[in-house]
């Protein structure tokens, strides 16, 4: 659950591997050591903004949504939809899900108008950051996306996060993990 305390912090995980498991099994109270922010993050923006969210990665938008006072917010499921009430207490909110529970039934991208947005900031599944890429460009919005690749040390030492871009290979962790869309060369 999110918290709109300033002085918590919040984690949305979906189990992926060893490091989100040991989170699962963390009890209330129990402490953890974090190494963070690490990376980039959105830039302030100008305008009126629209923030699409996917899965898990609806979580990377939430302050956003949060400071940002011209935001709209999309959110996309699979089934059904989570954090609604977190961001309707600060932004205006849409919701699609495959299965029509909360919202649409459909993709997020079905009930997206970029018309009228300065910038898009996303994060979510790679086909999802991917094809959203068309309708921005279509009405010369900028799109710029938070990537959810799988990170070992989270400084850029090991490589393991790297993607290709227009720039040559770069490390989520450190490089990003907030890209602008046009220099990603998605795998889908």
């Amino acid at each position: 659950m999110f918290d709109l305390d300033e002085e918590k912090i919040s984690f949305v995980y979906a189990l992926r591997g060893q490091g989100t498991t040991k989170l699962s099994r963390l009890r209330p109270g129990e402490r953890v050591s974090l190494t963070g922010p690490l990376g980039n993050g959105w830039e302030v923006p100008s305008g009126r903004v629209a923030l699409v969210g996917g899965g898990v990665g609806l979580a990377a938008l939430f302050l956003a949504a949060k400071r940002y006072k011209q935001t709209d917010v999309y959110l996309g499921f699979t089934d059904k939809p989570y954090l609604v009430d977190a961001f309707s207490a600060v932004a205006q909110v849409h919701v699609a899900s495959e299965t029509g529970n909360g919202g649409h039934k459909g993709l997020v991208l079905d009930i997206l108008n970029m018309e009228g947005y300065t910038a898009c900031y996303a994060c979510g599944p790679e086909a999802m950051l991917s094809s959203l890429r068309n309708p921005c460009q279509e009405k010369g919005v900028p799109l710029y996306v938070s990537l959810e690749t799988r990170m070992a040390c989270g400084i850029g030492a090991c490589l393991g996060c790297t993607i290709e871009t227009t720039r040559g290979y770069l490390r989520v962790c450190r490089d990003g993990p907030v890209f602008n869309a046009d220099e990603v060369k998605f795998d889908v």
